[in-house]
């Protein structure tokens, strides 16, 4: 089952320091784009390395991963302060619809996945992973300590940095969403992240893509462990359509 770590990459840092909600955009890209129909609102992920042009009638829209950085003075030495500039025009606030026209939530990020793209929505006051055709995404399944699947759930972390950025997730917005998809869509299981952390026995187990509890094969340098929420997000009629809101 595909791990969430390697969903985004890295860009696990980026969510977690967020200290209000934002873009968030995949760390191995340097900026995400969608073409963005004017009339229905309609998503459509721009990928590859070529510089990709819209449809007549459709609009682009780009999210940074972050800023070039600025020029550096002289060895030694340091520059003085330029004046405060103006403040800049408030960009438009995005919402995301489903396929009734009602309002989902408000637009964090969009970002690839394997086969499309995911969109992250803040419902309410948490963010959750939906694919454009309103499903709630399986976005990896966690680990288990027993063969069953019925003890805490944790999070893998392949390395320090992405053990730090996980612990970094406890107490945000932000939730991981697993469902079974073989051989349909199933039940969907929400966590949120704590800051405690378990060094990895010899074996360790997870879901599989029909939900059997299966050995875990990877060899992770950490657990984070995760604690499982009563209520979570639901599937939504697609698809899911961005509007001004």
């Amino acid at each position: 089952m595909r791990r969430f770590t390697a969903v985004f990459t890295g860009g696990i840092v980026v969510v977690a320091g967020l200290a209000a909600v934002g873009p968030v955009a995949p760390a191995s890209a340097g900026t995400v784009s969608a073409c963005v129909k004017k009339k229905t609102g309609e998503m459509r992920m721009l990928t590859g390395t070529k510089k990709r042009k819209c449809a007549k009638g459709w609009k682009k829209v780009t999210w940074n991963q972050e800023g070039p950085q600025g020029s550096t003075g002289s060895p030694g030495s340091t520059g003085p302060q330029g004046p405060q500039g103006s403040t800049g025009a408030t960009g438009p606030k995005l919402v995301v619809k489903d396929g009734t026209g009602a309002t989902l939530g408000s637009l964090v990020s969009i970002f690839p996945g394997d086969a499309a793209f995911f969109v992250l929505v803040l419902v309410g006051d948490r963010i959750y992973s939906y694919q454009p055709n309103g499903r709630v995404a399986a976005m990896g399944s966690p680990v288990f300590l027993d063969s069953s699947c019925a003890s805490t759930p944790y999070v893998t972390a392949a390395n320090a940095d992405e053990e730090a950025g996980l612990v970094a997730l406890a107490g945000t917005q932000f939730r991981l969403t697993f469902r079974p998809t073989a051989p349909t869509p199933g039940n969907i299981s929400t966590y949120s992240f704590t800051n405690v952390t378990l060094t990895p026995p010899g074996t360790i187990y997870e879901w599989n893509a029909s939900g059997a509890c299966v050995l875990d094969t990877s060899a992770p340098s950490a657990l984070v462990k995760l604690a499982t929420e009563a209520t979570g997000p639901s599937d939504k009629p697609g698809p899911l359509t961005l509007a001004e809101g």
